[in-house]
């Protein structure tokens, strides 16, 4: 199912939301943040996980490096892209 999806970026350049809206008018969530200095990204500010390249559970850690990335949006927006590309990349392949 596709979706449409958002960064919302707040006004701490290490913390974002990503809002994913599907066909179907189904709505989902997720935050992230960083510390403010660059380091390992994670995920769900209540009970924070690590998260992976490709924003995957699994896998390489992520990491965020503002003079690389001056906005973890940024980042957040580079690796979707990258995620979805190697999808789209095996679903052609098969």
């Amino acid at each position: 199912m596709r979706s449409k999806v958002k960064f919302v970026q707040h006004s701490a350049a290490n913390y974002c939301n990503i809002e994913y809206t599907y066909e179907d008018g189904s709505f989902h969530h997720r935050q992230f943040g960083a510390p403010a200095n660059g380091g390992y990204v994670f995920e769900n500010l209540n009970n924070p996980r690590q998260i992976c390249e490709g924003l995957a559970p699994t896998g390489w850690a992520l990491l965020w490096d503002p003079t690389e990335f001056p906005t973890l949006a940024d980042l957040l927006r580079h690796e979707h892209r990258r995620a979805a590309g190697a999808a789209r990349y095996r679903e052609t392949t098969r």
